[in-house]
């Protein structure tokens, strides 16, 4: 249905209000992986990847 679940934008404003600890860049990332999944869907890979290293980052200086 080209749309994503009103959900998924609610989980992120959650995760930004309640999380101690997020990926750098994390809303502008997961923003861009929701547009290009309809508009650009040759960039999703790109997006995930970017996510992935972000978040893979992040956990590293928790360690």
């Amino acid at each position: 249905n080209e749309l994503t679940h009103p959900g998924e934008k609610r989980m992120v404003q959650i995760a930004l209000e309640q999380a101690a600890v997020l990926p750098q860049d994390f809303e502008k990332n997961l923003t861009a992986l929701y547009q290009d999944l309809f508009v650009h869907p040759q960039n999703v890979e790109h997006d995930i990847v970017t996510l992935t290293e972000n978040l893979k980052f992040c956990l590293s200086t928790l360690a």
